[in-house]
């Protein structure tokens, strides 16, 4: 196994080459193999999940439904990300946090501005969604104001 750095606009290119090299292997197959043995709800989901699953699983599950002539309907994974909103809860535990510890609130708050999630297709996106950066815009402000007060109580 290779662990291999693209740049992002080259993406789409390696993954062809993935999918190729795939459908090669899968003529060579044994029927032993595990996806053989699932059922064709779990092919199924194995093809709308790609990025769960290797290119050759992928393709394989491809070709075992192909086989039992069902239909592989098509779902574009890379369009329905959604990001994610911070539970209630850990906004409260981070604003307690930012308040009570110096300097956190800022280290918090520019850790979730400044978090993304690379896509399959090799995208960025950004983790957190609209309302849950408001907040961590917040938390940095209130750490700001509670490490400035601490450097002022400390010079006086």
């Amino acid at each position: 196994m290779f662990i291999v750095k693209i740049p992002s606009d080259r993406f789409e290119d390696a993954d062809q080459m993935l999918l190729i090299n795939a459908e090669k292997q899968v003529q060579n197959v044994e029927r032993d193999y595990y996806l053989f043995d699932f059922t064709n709800a779990e092919l199924i989901d194995v093809v709308n999940k790609k990025e769960e699953w290797n290119h050759f699983d992928t393709v394989l599950a491809k070709h075992i439904l192909n086989e039992r002539n069902i239909a592989i309907p098509h779902k574009e994974i890379y369009s329905q990300y959604k990001p994610a909103r911070l539970e209630y809860k850990w906004l409260i535990a981070e604003y307690i946090i930012s308040i009570a510890f110096i300097f956190i609130g800022i280290i918090i708050g520019t850790l979730t501005l400044g978090a993304y999630r690379n896509l399959p297709n090799g995208k960025k996106e950004k983790l957190y969604d609209y309302y849950t950066l408001k907040h961590a815009k917040i938390m940095i402000v209130i750490g700001i104001i509670r490490t400035s007060l601490w450097i002022i109580q400390w010079l006086y």
